[in-house]
């Protein structure tokens, strides 16, 4: 049984003019996962980062969420986009 999070503390910080709203899971003692949105013109972004510490997971959320805007950038379609409210 995976244990859940007592609840979904959400976290915001600035990347750019960029808003990331993201919150940490811990499904095993060793193991952290970010899931994050980040908001842009066109829609939200979402990804999730893991690692052994919960900055860990963050750094890892960050470089994901920096790949896939330099994808939107380089592609007119932005084919890795979801609408959604968090």
């Amino acid at each position: 049984m995976r244990p859940q999070p007592a609840s979904e503390q959400w976290q915001c910080e600035l990347i750019g003019e960029l808003i990331l709203r993201y919150y940490f899971l811990q499904p095993a003692p060793t193991q952290w996962v970010a899931v994050g949105l980040l908001g842009t013109e066109t829609g939200t972004i979402f990804r999730v980062g893991c690692g052994s510490e919960p900055e860990t997971a963050l750094v890892d959320l960050r470089e994901r969420l920096l790949v896939a805007l330099s994808e939107l950038t380089e592609r007119s379609v932005p084919s890795r986009l979801v609408n959604c409210a968090a």
